[in-house]
């Protein structure tokens, strides 16, 4: 409870309630009228009800233990007069009379259990004659002060005289010295240069005292003197009490150590004072969490972890302690996997795994691929610069530290790519006969999976569609040069290989279908070799002479031949023997190297007897350009012939 004047004014607060005199002192004459204000205040909830005043009045003795209502004092009868609203209340007496002085209090009365209060003080009304001059007051500002030793402290009063004032002085009736009479502090050698008596105004006077002892602890008075009279204040004065200073509070963490999660810590808030001081526990920006010495935190959780801190108060003073901090130490409790980029990825992206975890110390990471290990270390992120399909598969990650461990989940890496370089096969590997089912089959790395197309050399449009081309019945027009094209929403690719695929077909179809080309081939072919012919019997007439001729002369060939051991002119042959012959078919490719599959051997149909020249079989052979190869430097006029020459050995059935 403190105590508090201002202007003449004495605030009394307790709680929450509290009643302000205004004036405190009242000297009045005979026969007058007067009028004592007071307001008042109360809690606006007692025990959980809203609080009503039911009952007010003011009075200065009691009955029966009990305060009476000036109303209903028989002294009072007829003149006095409440005037009460908005928690103000006035007294009015008239006809003062002499019996009047007394001290006069304000009590009001609640509707709640205990709601009753009185305000002290009160008002201190003092009545006198016309012909008494001595109508003198002081009122303290302050009952009692609590102040620290070393610190300095200011007591306050108003004064008021009827009569003109010959001294003014502050002093202490301190029972360790029987003064005959009061003194001066100035005067005293205790105080010697630590008091001071300020006066801004006519009647308001300040006692300053500087570097307290605790010897200073006394109850200090004003004292006013005329030339008629000597005023003392009264029965009381301001009550100085003098303690030493709380230390500074100091907090204790118990047990020392980590602090690790689900374990029970206790703080303890350190310090002296006088009188025992209340504590006050905070953690920093929220409310109190305590008022005892200790505050016990059981079974800590992460959101324990911050800084604390506690407050010492007594009447004196009010101390806070520094901050102490509490870090709650925990293992992993989550750990949880992210990629970026988040949608799809692509062969040579950049790709970056996150590991995220919740744990104090923070945790080290093991980055994993299924079983095998990837990195470790303290790094929470896992970058492929560069993804490649080797890198598809299942990822995760593990968190640790001392106190603990958690996996995450498996993230599935999906790595996108265009097709690779597809590659084909036949089936049958070997000879397709006409009319045979054919197999092509195309196939690719791809992801998403590849969607094939098939072409055939010099056609626009595609033959087919899906990974195997199938022909199910070869014929002759189906012979040609393919490849197909993988492709999926990545990208595209041709297979480079070229299928050249032919029929083996029997003689009377392969006379119905001989084409102009070939006719043309042959005759070539029948030209050249009587040309060769023509040239091997001039130069045997020629003799010596040609094979002297000088090299230069020669005439250089365009294209190396191709010689196929032809047997030399023998007599001429019959019409019947010449019906013997064996044509060849022949088919000329750019190189070796474009073709796959050459399916050519003889075929050995026959026909019926209709006709003598359809009884003859006809051995058709594929003939491949060559480079012939001899000793370097060997000639022999036996083996010259003309570059020009293409020469295929045919052999009768």
């Amino acid at each position: 409870m403190g105590t508090l004047v201002t202007n003449n004014q004495l605030v009394q607060m307790q709680n929450g309630w509290g009643v302000t005199y205004s004036p405190t002192y009242i000297c009045a004459l005979k026969g007058s009228t007067v009028v004592l204000n007071c307001t008042y205040t109360c809690p606006s909830t007692i025990n959980g009800f809203s609080t009503t005043v039911e009952r007010i009045f003011w009075f200065t003795k009691q009955q029966d233990q009990e305060p009476l209502d000036l109303r209903a004092d028989s002294g009072y009868a007829g003149r006095v007069q409440y005037h009460c609203d908005e928690k103000r209340c006035s007294l009015t007496i008239t006809d003062l009379r002499e019996s009047d002085s007394a001290r006069y209090k304000f009590r009001f009365m609640t509707n709640g259990t205990g709601g009753n209060y009185i305000g002290v003080p009160g008002v201190n009304l003092i009545v006198t004659g016309m012909d008494n001059k001595s109508c003198n007051r002081v009122v303290f500002t302050d009952r009692k002060i609590c102040a620290f030793r070393g610190s300095s402290v200011d007591i306050y009063c108003t004064y008021d005289s009827f009569g003109d004032i010959t001294s003014k002085f502050w002093y202490s009736p301190h029972p360790d010295h029987r003064w005959r009479k009061s003194t001066n502090l100035i005067e005293d050698s205790r105080y010697a240069s630590r008091v001071q008596v300020l006066e801004t105004e006519r009647g308001h006077s300040t006692l300053k005292i500087s570097d307290l002892r605790v010897s200073d602890a006394a109850e200090y008075r004003f004292e006013l003197r005329t030339r008629s009279s000597e005023f003392k204040n009264g029965p009381f004065g301001t009550i100085l009490t003098v303690k030493d200073a709380p230390t500074a509070p100091s907090v204790l963490i118990s047990p020392a150590g980590d602090i690790i999660k689900h374990t029970s810590v206790t703080l303890t808030c350190i310090t002296k004072a006088n009188p025992a001081p209340e504590y006050t526990w905070y953690k920093k920006d929220q409310s109190l969490l305590s008022k005892e010495a200790q505050l016990v935190l059981n079974s800590v959780q992460t959101s324990d972890s911050g800084e604390y801190y506690c407050s010492a108060e007594n009447l004196l003073e009010r101390r806070t302690s520094k901050y102490a901090f509490i870090d709650v130490k925990y293992g992993p409790e989550t750990a949880t996997l992210s990629v970026s980029p988040s949608g799809e990825i692509v062969e040579g992206s950049s790709v970056t795994l996150a590991c995220s975890s919740d744990a104090n110390p923070a945790a080290n990471y093991t980055w994993l691929k299924g079983n095998k290990t990837l990195l470790q270390g303290q790094e929470s992120i896992y970058n492929i610069s560069s993804i490649s399909p080797e890198d598809r598969g299942s990822y995760f990650c593990k968190a640790e530290n001392q106190y603990g461990q958690f996996n995450s989940t498996s993230l599935f890496l999906d790595v996108l790519y265009a097709p690779k370089l597809p590659s084909v096969s036949v089936s049958p590997s070997g000879e397709i006969v006409k009319g045979s089912r054919v197999n092509l089959t195309c196939s690719s790395d791809a992801n998403p999976a590849a969607n094939y197309t098939w072409y055939k050399e010099n056609e626009n449009s595609p033959v087919a569609s899906g990974e195997i081309f199938t022909v199910t019945a070869f014929r002759a027009e189906h012979s040609g040069n393919y490849y197909c094209e993988a492709m999926n929403r990545r990208g595209t690719h041709r297979s480079t290989l070229r299928l050249i695929v032919m029929a083996r077909v029997r003689t009377s179809a392969v006379i119905g279908s001989v084409s102009v080309g070939l006719l043309v081939i042959i005759l070539i072919a029948v030209f050249l070799w009587m040309r060769c012919l023509f040239y091997r019997r001039q130069e045997s007439s020629t003799g010596q002479a040609k094979a002297e001729e000088p090299p230069g002369d020669r005439a250089k060939p365009d294209v190396d031949p191709v010689y196929s051991n032809l047997p030399t002119a023998g007599p001429r042959r019959t019409r019947k023997q010449k019906e013997t012959l064996h044509y060849s078919s022949m088919r000329f490719f750019q190189s070796e190297g474009d073709i796959l599959y050459s399916n050519g051997r003889p075929a050995g149909s026959r026909r019926k007897a209709k006709k003598q020249v359809e009884d003859d079989e006809v051995d058709y052979t594929t003939v491949k350009p060559h480079t012939a190869s001899r000793p370097s430097g060997a000639r022999s006029p036996e083996t010259r012939e003309d570059s020009s020459c293409l020469y295929s050995t045919v052999k009768p059935r």
